[in-house]
Parts: C-alpha cells; structure tokens; sequence
C-alpha cells in the first residue's frame, strides 16, 4: 500500500512538473513570438520623412512635403508598411511602374541613412486609388537626368556676399530656385567658363552652384539624395553648377572625398 501511495506521489510529482515545463516552454516561445512581432512592427514603422514623392505610370512625379493637407494622411497609409526597396533603384524610372518614396533632410548624411520606397505596381491598387484621389490636384513634375558642369577654371577664394553656405571643411554650396538671373550673375562672377546653360522655364528645375577645394569629378542626383564624388585636394577652389530636377532631395547631400 505503501509503495503504491509512493508511486502515485511521484507520478503527481512528474505530471506537475512536466506541467510547469511545458508551460515555462509555452512562456518562452510566447516572448520570442512577441519580441520577433515587435521588432516586424518597429522595422515596419518608417520614420516621418520631410517630402513624399508620388510616381504616378504615367511617368510624372508629385512632390508633398509636410505643409499639404494630405501628407498625413498618406504617411498614416505607409506607417505600417514595410518597404520594397531602401535605396533608389534606376529600374523603377520606367513607365508604368508607380511608386512612392519617402525621403529625409539629412544634415550629416553617413551610409547608414535610407529612404523608403514602395512599388505600387502598374495596375491601379486601392492604395494608389486613394493616393490618386488625395493628388488629383497637386502639381505634378518631370524627373530629368541632372546635368553638372564643372568651370576649367578654379578660383582663389569664396564670395563673402554671394550668400554661399559652409558644408563641410572646404566646400561650399549656394541653391538657386529657378531664378536664372541670379545664377547667371553668381557665375559670371565666379569667372565660369564654360557655356552657362538655360534652367527649365516651366519651374521644373533647381541649381546648386559648389565651391570645392577638393575636384569634382562626378555628381549623381537622384530622388533620395545627390552624391558628390571628390578627388585631390587644390589650393584652389573648383566650381561646379548643377542643374536638377525638383523631384531630386536636395536636402541629402553627400561629400564622398578619395579615400575616406
């Protein structure tokens, strides 16, 4: 009898804690489904951006920053979204491929920064309905290829009155809104001598003129950001006029100098 009692404790004994294992298991695997949910939701969470951009398959382009009624709405459409690309990709420049992007004013751009991009596809979704509906009235632009010329002739010094702003140790950068006149000026004044080419008439475009001590030997403008790439130094500054879509975040600028 005693040996049967015995036996029956130890069995409690096993089912209970075969019980408190399977549920301390359960707890375990709980967390880690939670922690893994969590971090899909937080990775799905983009940050606010400063502009949206609409591409719409007719190859136009819609800028909204946070001043227009319906950027907040369209960011709480892509809030928990997660995104198909974090960098631009020149394939999705094509026609009848509409995306959005979401892109950021970057002070100290580093590789770590991205922009978020969701294909829409080239039917119409219900996400892209509502875009559609919230933009039908916004004015819609061209994304042309950007065009950098850089002047033959370097200069000695800045212009202190030219209203050219201090980026990194050596180079300095003036924007232009389609204002020919004033840019025409700056680079006269900068002995420019290449031929100064027209901005676009229509406000489509913006120029970014660069004093660098360091030569300009390439410049790549995209929607999310543009791109310098640096070479030697000189004791001497290089100019460079860039000429740019509006579509194209010019606040994002990289300064990618030999050998850093």
């Amino acid at each position: 009898m005693a040996k049967r009692n015995l036996k029956i404790l130890i069995s409690l004994v096993l089912l209970i804690t075969i019980g408190f294992g399977i549920c301390e298991i359960f707890n375990i695997e709980k967390k880690i489904v939670n922690e893994i949910d969590s971090q899909n939701i937080e990775n799905s969470r983009i940050p606010l951006p400063s502009r949206i951009i609409y591409k719409n398959k007719y190859n136009q382009y819609i800028i909204l920053d946070s001043e227009n009624e319906y950027f907040a709405k369209i960011y709480s459409l892509l809030y928990n979204k997660t995104a198909d690309y974090e960098e631009d990709k020149s394939e999705l420049m094509q026609e009848n491929i509409s995306f959005i992007e979401c892109t950021y004013i970057v002070r100290k751009p580093s590789k770590e920064e991205k922009n978020y991009i969701f294909i829409l596809g080239n039917e119409n979704s219900e996400l892209e309905k509502k875009i559609q509906f919230y933009t039908e009235d916004i004015k819609a632009y061209e994304f042309e290829k950007a065009k950098s010329y850089t002047s033959k002739k370097q200069v000695s010094k800045v212009p202190t009155d030219a209203g050219f702003w201090k980026q990194e140790e050596g180079i300095y950068k003036k924007t232009v809104n389609y204002n020919s006149t004033e840019y025409k000026s700056i680079l006269q004044e900068l002995s420019f001598n290449e031929d100064i080419p027209e901005i676009n008439d229509n406000y489509n475009e913006n120029v970014i003129i660069t004093i660098s001590k360091y030569e300009i030997k390439n410049v790549e403008a995209n929607i999310g950001s543009i791109k310098y790439e640096l070479g030697a130094k000189s004791n001497k500054y290089f100019v460079n006029c860039l000429i740019y879509s509006k579509v194209v975040n010019d606040g994002c600028i990289y300064y990618n100098k030999e050998g850093d």
